[in-house]
């Protein structure tokens, strides 16, 4: 992993996922006490993209903290592979991608670089990031840019929470976290 990625403008809505998705996963990481030794390293101001994937993460995990409870358990249960990931991220984002999908995405691998760190496999870490990317890249990118891009996402995010709760997503996304869970444990047992 290592080098740099430059975020100099905060109005910068043309980030690349992989500026994205490490930055999310190495404020997880700190968040949590994790020292993140191989994380590029991000210059300049904090970006509205990031700063806005960093607060609905949190509060999609706070909300959901049950089912992300019982995810870092069965995370703790299988080797995490890119096959497993794919299929964890396929069935999160379902029949129907949105923005509290892609939330789920990248709360998932924050989860999922969390339990390497505390199984000693800091070095899986920089593949979750890695995979992330990769499905982002393959099979969220082009959604995003029919919905303004990573400027959309913080445009969806500004709706006050008790009126986002209504719109489509982002509460079916609770049911898809139980099924992403149970499928990566038994993507491994199988």
């Amino acid at each position: 992993m290592g080098g740099k990625f430059k975020a100099e403008d905060a109005d910068d809505f043309t980030l690349n996922v992989n500026c994205i998705v490490s930055d999310y996963i190495n404020y997880k990481l700190k968040k949590d006490g994790f020292v993140w030794s191989t994380s590029p390293k991000i210059t300049g101001p904090d970006n509205e993209v990031m700063l806005t994937v960093r607060r609905i993460c949190d509060e999609f995990e706070e909300r959901c903290s049950k089912q992300f409870r019982d995810m870092y358990s069965n995370c703790a249960q299988v080797d995490v592979t890119a096959d497993s990931v794919f299929k964890v991220y396929e069935e999160l984002i379902g029949k129907e991608l949105n923005w509290g999908r892609v939330v789920g995405i990248l709360t998932f691998s924050g989860i999922m670089a969390r339990q390497c760190m505390v199984s000693g496999q800091a070095s899986k870490v920089d593949y979750i990031v890695d995979w992330t990317c990769e499905f982002i890249s393959q099979r969220v990118e082009p959604w995003t840019r029919e919905h303004n891009g990573w400027k959309g996402f913080v445009e969806f995010f500004k709706v006050p929470t008790k009126d986002r709760e209504l719109k489509p997503g982002w509460g079916l996304l609770l049911g898809a976290l139980g099924v992403a869970a149970l499928g990566a444990v038994l993507v491994q047992r199988a």
